[in-house]
């Protein structure tokens, strides 16, 4: 092959090899910017389809109409399935059913219609000596009782009740302008016999871990860390922290009420402080 056409094909490979160099990177930058483009896209799609389920879970107000038809109008333009007109006119005139995971280990509640607005923590003295009866005596529908949690004199908490729903721990009470607090509260459970004048109703010896006026470090080191969650999660004040004998005097002891009380609210302060 003469010398002149090898030069020129030398050369051609040569332009070809810088142009390629050139191009590609710029074909995948663009292409890379399209489909980083798509996929926020998507997202944001995503985002819209989730704000809209969340507005037409809720019950349809005069006020909630236009921004309900901006949900609606959002799913059709999203969401892969598209609505019907009978779909359109049951969520223009209801809410979309909510499926709730209940992991509550007692039928002994109540479930609101509508989300609680949770103001009080109150603590009782079980009157039981040990977890498995206190867990026999919630699991038994005739004796309509049962705390969102309840704590062992070893400190083990367990959760019995979702905070969702409405445990039957206050009863007949008042503290304030509200009646009746079992709605508006978590009931906290802990395996102790409230004593008076050093006895107890079941006549266990003083040395028992559930007999009072004492409680076992390790149930209160639980009660404080349990309470301190519960106070930031639902922003109750330390005044709203309270104890049976706070809500219903006249048919209930506590050896928590009073200085013991005082003594958890005070020891929740410094852990949040800390």
């Amino acid at each position: 092959m003469p010398d002149n056409i090898q030069s020129k094909i030398e050369i051609t490979k040569l332009i070809i090899t810088l142009t390629a160099g050139i191009l590609i990177p710029i074909v995948i930058f663009f292409a890379g910017k399209s489909i980083e483009q798509t996929l926020k896209d998507r997202e944001l799609a995503l985002k819209y389809v989730e704000i809209s389920v969340g507005i037409l879970t809720e019950e349809p107000t005069p006020e909630t109409k236009n921004l309900r038809e901006w949900a609606i109008k959002n799913i059709n333009t999203y969401a892969q399935i598209k609505l019907d007109k009978n779909v359109i006119k049951e969520l223009e005139a209801g809410s979309l059913p909510v499926t709730r995971t209940n992991t509550s280990l007692t039928r002994n509640y109540t479930t609101p219609t509508l989300p609680r607005d949770i103001k009080y923590i109150i603590i009782t003295d079980s009157e039981n000596p040990s977890m498995k009866s206190l867990k026999n005596l919630m699991q038994k529908g005739k004796a309509a009782a049962s705390y969102h949690y309840i704590i062992d004199t070893d400190g083990t908490v367990v959760k019995f009740v979702d905070e969702e729903n409405i445990a039957w721990h206050a009863g007949k009470s008042h503290w304030k302008d509200d009646q009746n607090l079992n709605a508006v509260s978590i009931g906290i459970g802990l395996v102790h016999l409230a004593t008076k004048d050093g006895k107890n109703w079941l006549n266990l010896e003083e040395s028992h871990p559930a007999v009072g006026p004492d409680y076992p470090a390790s149930q209160i080191d639980s009660l404080i860390n349990l309470v301190s969650m519960l106070k930031e999660k639902y922003k109750i004040s330390l005044d709203n922290i309270l104890t049976k004998q706070d809500i219903a005097p006249g048919r209930r002891q506590t050896d928590l009420y009073g200085k013991g009380i005082q003594s958890i609210k005070e020891q929740v302060r410094r852990l949040e402080n800390n």
